[in-house]
């Protein structure tokens, strides 16, 4: 039997290289207790560090899944969600993601695949770091300073990303993003519908 939940978190991954760029390679597996899927992105410029390495972001396995024929989405909590830099269990460098790895969301879920997958690439290229962000929501955690100085060093981080990768132009605009993201998801899903 095939296993959708696996090759749509792989569509997934996929669209989130194809905007970030060519430096970057997916791997999607499960967790070792098998209750979550982890996509494992490599050649990332690493917060702090001069080199590459790798960036996990982990969620349910349940979040994608096929009914009917029909792909499903299961809106996705903050807190069910982990992003992580090295290795697993290490937080991502990012001031909206907190020490354990968990994202703060303004609303505390994603309810859709379109909104989720764009999330990932916003907080990988640093774009959903705003001084409004940082100023009136404040920062997760301290990762990369607080206030005006977590912003700073988060559009550094964001220059060195969007300058090591070759991302695409949209990951500055969010409209432009989740548009190119839906085309994406929506003819990849349908390929993947017709081999069913």
């Amino acid at each position: 039997m095939r296993d959708y939940s696996m090759e749509l978190s792989r569509v997934a991954a996929g669209i989130v290289t194809d905007v970030m760029g060519s430096g970057l390679t997916a791997q999607t597996y499960y967790s070792s207790d098998d209750n979550n899927i982890i996509m494992e992105f490599d050649g990332y410029p690493l917060y702090g560090s001069r080199k590459t390495g790798k960036v996990y972001v982990q969620f349910p396995r349940s979040t994608f899944y096929l009914r009917r024929g029909n792909v499903q989405y299961t809106p996705i909590q903050q807190a069910q969600c982990r992003y992580y830099q090295s290795r697993i269990g290490e937080q991502f460098a990012h001031p909206h993601v907190y020490n354990d790895g968990h994202p703060c969301w303004d609303n505390s879920k994603r309810e859709r695949a379109v909104d989720f997958i764009a999330n990932i690439i916003e907080t990988l290229a640093m774009e959903n770091v705003t001084k409004d962000s940082v100023t009136v929501g404040l920062c997760a955690s301290g990762i990369m300073g607080v206030k005006l100085d977590a912003l700073r060093n988060a559009q550094s981080q964001e220059k060195r990303v969007i300058e090591t990768l070759k991302c695409k132009p949209i990951v500055k605009d969010r409209r432009k993003l989740e548009s190119y993201v839906n085309k994406r998801w929506c003819s990849k899903i349908t390929v993947l519908l017709k081999s069913a």
